[in-house]
């Protein structure tokens, strides 16, 4: 036996390979487990083995709980969606803070989610599961689609496959892209209304189905036009947790959360807000991905990591969320698959007083695939300041300054 105390991460993936420097600085033991799940190819590119000083492959729970039992296992948490099953039932079976591991798939798979919101008066609008063939056009089903609909997947991230149709062809074809992604025989390709309004994505602290829940960050989402990238983002910035608005989004986030038995960690729930009306889009069952810890973290008294370890630990958590600052992440696509030759512009918004990061999939000399979706978007600058206006001024310099240049142009 183990005596020291071990942390489990479940299928860490992104911003999930930073708990291993947290666990380690927390005094416990961190052990990453790895699955088959990982394979699929919406993962593999956020996958890093090396990221963890203790990891384990397994084939299935069984298997996971055999390698487990050499150590004293304090917690269990899941490191990206393929982690929440498994992360839901070691927790249960040892003895751990966690997740109903009867209603997992809730808070994995968007139609279940769905189903279980309508139940309760959160979900509105409608929702359709698509047959992996589509019937025609005047047929019961297609007839009952309003548009512009989305289509989208119900498990997975990023928003791999997301479509916003405005007819009846440009559904054909996006259930035949959404169909090569698809992760397994259970899940399914499902349309819903499109809802109008200002997206949002707000991140809960969730300390036990009786705790209070409290609302660590407050986000609010610019697209470009839909006809042109519908699954990513043009900006992302951080807004108030203390104003009349983000106590309405907190009230309705904790009711989500309290639907889907969400009752221990951290997690974030994207919505849409029109005219006084809340619309739900999609929770997220763990930490919230990307960089997006890292900025909760500078722009609060928060480190996420720390605190999702001790919740998941049956620790006691700080007693007050303080805002210190406001933060924006600025999305640039690459439009086209071609080989890069330079990025321009970088090295002057380093000089930027808010510049606080930037992360690029794009390297002079190779082929980059154009910006289908949110999980390729060719780079991402992070801004931090006390002064929201001035990161909105910032953002336009950035788009100004920034200009991915191609081999052969």
């Amino acid at each position: 036996m183990n005596h020291k105390y071990a942390i489990a991460i479940i299928n860490p993936i992104s911003s999930a390979n930073e708990y291993n420097l947290k666990i380690s600085e927390s005094g416990y033991l961190p052990i990453a487990i790895y699955t088959g799940a990982i394979e699929h190819q919406q993962y593999k590119r956020f996958v890093d083995t090396s990221s963890f000083d203790m990891a384990i492959f397994a084939d299935d729970i069984n298997d996971v709980i055999e390698k487990l039992s050499s150590f004293n296992i304090l917690a269990v948490i899941p490191g990206s969606d393929c982690g929440i099953e498994y992360a839901d039932k070691l927790a249960r079976h040892f003895k751990t803070c966690g997740n109903n591991p009867g209603s997992w798939l809730k808070r994995f798979d968007k139609f279940s989610a769905i189903a279980a919101l309508r139940e309760v008066g959160l979900y509105k609008g409608y929702s359709l599961e698509i047959p992996k063939h589509l019937p025609p056009q005047d047929s019961s089903l297609t007839s009952e689609i309003v548009y512009p609909c989305v289509i989208k997947r119900s498990q997975g991230t990023g928003a791999l496959g997301v479509k916003i149709c405005h007819s009846y062809d440009e559904l054909v074809k996006a259930v035949d892209e959404n169909l090569e992604f698809t992760e397994s025989s259970d899940e399914v390709v499902f349309v819903e209304k499109y809802a109008l309004g200002m997206e949002f994505s707000a991140t809960l602290i969730n300390e036990g189905a009786e705790a209070p829940r409290r609302l660590l960050c407050l986000m609010a989402y610019e697209k470009y036009p839909d006809k042109i990238f519908p699954g990513i983002y043009k900006t992302i910035s951080s807004i108030s947790v203390k104003s009349d608005f983000a106590l309405e989004c907190l009230n309705f986030c904790s009711q989500v959360n309290a639907a889907l038995e969400f009752n221990y960690g951290i997690n974030d729930i994207e919505f849409k807000y029109d005219s006084g009306e809340f619309y739900f889009i999609e929770q997220n069952g763990r930490l919230p991905g990307a960089n997006t810890p890292n900025l909760i973290s500078a722009s609060t008294n928060v480190d996420c990591y720390i605190e999702n370890i001790k919740i998941y630990s049956g620790l006691k958590s700080f007693d007050e969320i303080i805002q210190t600052s406001f933060f924006s992440v600025v999305f640039i696509p690459n439009y086209k698959t071609a080989e890069i030759k330079a990025v321009r512009g970088l090295n002057e918004i380093k000089r930027l007083p808010s510049y606080y990061s930037h992360k690029t999939y794009l390297e002079p000399g190779k082929i980059a695939e154009s910006t289908s979706n949110f999980m390729n978007t060719a780079l991402q600058i992070s801004l931090l300041s006390e002064n929201p206006l001035k990161l909105q001024d910032d953002i336009k310099i950035v788009c100004t300054l920034i200009h991915i240049e191609y081999a052969n142009s």
